[in-house]
């Protein structure tokens, strides 16, 4: 069960694993250069924007809350604020509308987040945080060996099923 339907709220799932794929097979490339996982991840990040700005204006609301984090934005430095200020003027030149960023989490790091996490009840069984896979979580990449040291770091069991457990 998710968590919006534990919440009786709508969900709204954007299918973008044709967008994934392309900036898989663009950043597969031999030019060491647009290998790196930070140009992907800016293809990523400036893609998902994208599509929740259209989806927001479509929908008539005026406000995008991102989960960013301190660990996200030490390992990716222009995920900062200034950053989130461009999208959002970008998208007000190109929709004609507002549309605010919120990053609550921006200054917390992924433990400080899953502490609060802890202590509002999140059910983490059924949140996702793997970069690599989309059916169960890969166990290898950055944001699961984060996710895993963050269990440890608050002293949770990690509820997640990995492929890999290594």
């Amino acid at each position: 069960m998710t968590i919006a339907k534990k919440l009786d709220i709508s969900l709204h799932i954007i299918e973008t694993s044709r967008l994934s794929d392309s900036l898989k097979n663009a950043t597969s490339s031999q030019d060491p250069y647009l290998r790196r996982n930070d140009v992907r991840l800016f293809g990523d990040v400036v893609s998902m924007y994208t599509m929740a700005a259209t989806f927001a204006f479509i929908h008539g609301f005026d406000l995008i809350v991102l989960g960013i984090n301190a660990d996200n934005v030490r390992a990716h430095p222009a995920l900062n604020t200034s950053f989130f200020r461009t999208m959002e003027k970008l998208a007000g030149l190109w929709i004609g509308s507002r549309i605010r960023v919120l990053t609550p989490l921006l200054r917390k790091d992924k433990s400080s987040v899953m502490r609060i996490g802890a202590r509002l009840g999140v059910p983490y069984v059924d949140t996702w945080s793997c970069g690599v896979n989309i059916e169960k979580h890969c166990g290898k990449c950055v944001e699961c060996l984060a996710r895993k040291e963050a269990f440890k770091e608050i002293g949770l069991p990690d509820p997640t099923e990995y492929e890999c457990l290594g």
